[in-house]
């Protein structure tokens, strides 16, 4: 087991759109939670960790999505949304995403997850497919470049909208 002062190679930071709330979907139900849940992951190598931030910035003058410290996706136009993509192509990262349709799943409880007390399984299988996919690609890519497995850093990413002041936290799970 390693310690916690191992050093990585490949950071990945995970965020989600919609909702994992399975017993009212929409447009089924009335009331209904958002239809899709997607979870995406940016992955990049720990050389540039550093440089996110300022990758955020560029983008966001850019396209002039500067109202807010966030680059939110939903926010953008069609135009916007399209430039920033073509934009984020550029840079030495690579993107993952698990888009999961909730209509065929509604209404769906996973006994054996609620009795470990997985209040959010779904959230947590959706994550788990996530991961999967770039273990498997950071796997590849470490014993290529370097003939044996690195490690890898995980930072779930939650933005969080004060009444008083708009500030952006970002929160290591």
């Amino acid at each position: 087991m390693s310690s916690l002062s191992e050093p990585y190679e490949y950071v990945l930071y995970i965020d989600e759109a919609g909702d994992d709330g399975l017993k009212r979907v929409k447009p089924i139900d009335e009331n209904g939670g958002s239809e899709w849940l997607c979870i995406g992951g940016m992955l990049i190598r720990t050389e540039y960790e550093t440089k996110t931030v300022e990758w955020v910035k560029s983008v966001r003058t850019e396209i002039n999505a500067v109202q807010g410290p966030a680059l939110h996706y939903r926010d953008l136009s069609p135009t916007k949304r399209r430039r920033a993509c073509e934009l984020l192509a550029d840079y030495p990262c690579r993107f993952f995403a698990v888009v999961s349709n909730k209509k065929n799943m509604r209404g769906h409880n996973n006994t054996r997850a609620a009795r470990r007390g997985g209040k959010q399984w779904y959230y947590n299988y959706c994550v788990r497919i996530l991961m999967e996919r770039v273990t498997d690609f950071c796997l590849r890519d470490s014993i290529k470049r370097f003939g044996s497995p690195r490690y890898l850093k995980v930072i779930l990413v939650h933005v969080e909208v004060t009444h008083t002041a708009r500030q952006r936290r970002i929160g290591n799970y």
